[in-house]
């Protein structure tokens, strides 16, 4: 039997954007979200309307905060990632430029326990 590459590469990327521990979201110049998944819709639905917000608003910062990765993308147009220690949990980020002023942002969660390496 023949591997379907194309199909085998659309069910990848359905199955990443309904990934229930990849929260995605896709933002503007202007920090306005234009589109999330579910795991961001999920995790922020205290909002009953998060496309047309800003990032920071739903956050709760009141503006970008230092060192923004959004804000590094849009400047240099590059990938950018990083780890924030979260106490029980390390939030984990990437930003993808996408072009035409756009960029996506995709976040986990990693617990400190090393876990998935049993012997």
């Amino acid at each position: 039997m023949a591997i379907d590459k194309q199909a085998l590469v659309t069910r990848l990327q359905q199955a990443v954007l309904d990934a229930p521990d990849l929260a995605m979201m896709v933002l503007d110049r202007t920090f306005t979200i234009v589109w999330h998944n579910r795991a961001f819709g999920e995790e922020f639905k205290e909002f009953p309307a998060i496309d047309g917000m800003k990032c920071y608003d739903v956050t709760k910062n009141g503006k970008p905060h230092q060192g923004c990765p959004l804000a590094k993308t849009l400047q240099d147009g590059k990938h950018h990632r990083g780890m924030v220690d979260f106490g029980e949990r390390y939030f984990h980020f990437m930003t993808i430029p996408l072009g035409d002023g756009y960029v996506a942002k995709v976040h986990t969660y990693l617990p400190k326990q090393p876990f998935g390496m049993e012997g």
